[in-house]
């Protein structure tokens, strides 16, 4: 049996690149530009950017 390491990775990877139920991340931004990944609803939101370096930052640490 996978410990719990082993299954957040694997499903941490395909959040990256595997075409399940979902879109993949890398579909699911697909032509974004520049401006509308630095948009904010309003400053008590996050724009995509914004989130998209925490899940980079938090998946090397």
């Amino acid at each position: 049996m996978p410990n719990a390491k082993t299954v957040s990775l694997d499903q941490l990877l395909a959040n990256a690149n595997d075409q399940s139920w979902y879109l993949s991340f890398e579909q699911a931004v697909e032509g974004i530009t520049e401006g509308e990944a630095v948009w904010k609803p309003d400053a008590n939101r996050h724009s995509i950017g914004e989130l998209t370096y925490h899940l980079i930052y938090w998946n090397k640490v």
